[in-house]
């Protein structure tokens, strides 16, 4: 059975002695926004989740990951956080990108469902059977041909 090493444990030795991995600062940096993006774009990750990420990070430093996304990765995001705004699938990038920023600050909320139509009480019958009195068959003229040899 291998031992693995404690990665948060490693991970938060580098932060607190970064002189002593000077070496590998550009390396550091180019992880810590891939594991960023990856816990952002997992399928588990909500608007409350990445919003407590946004805020461990802080808005300087998410911005700077969130300029990384491509443009689709952003629409997916905003669509996902604020399902029911009626601009968040046609508006521009930088728009999408801004939207994106306002809610995970908090400074915008998601547009809520809106509520269901309500219905006027009345039901309605629909007819199930026909008024006529002919039975359910199709008729066609070329059913009853007969083949000539």
């Amino acid at each position: 059975m291998t031992l693995d090493i404690d990665g948060f444990a490693v991970l938060k030795a580098i932060a607190d002695h970064p002189s002593a991995f000077s070496a590998i600062e550009a390396e550091a940096r180019k992880t810590a926004r891939a594991l960023i993006i990856k816990q952002v774009k997992h399928k588990t990750a909500d608007l409350t989740k990445v919003r407590r990420i946004f805020n461990l990070l802080g808005g300087r430093n998410f911005s700077l990951v969130v300029d990384a996304f491509p443009d689709a990765q952003i629409k997916t995001l905003v669509t996902r956080f604020d399902k029911n705004h009626p601009d968040a699938k046609t508006e521009t990038s930088q728009w999408r990108r801004q939207h994106l920023l306002a809610l995970l600050d908090g400074s915008r909320e998601p547009i809520p469902k809106k509520a269901a139509k309500k219905t006027s009480g009345k039901t309605i019958k629909r007819k199930t059977e026909t008024a006529s009195s002919e039975p359910n068959v199709l008729a066609y003229q070329s059913a009853g041909a007969q083949r000539k040899r």
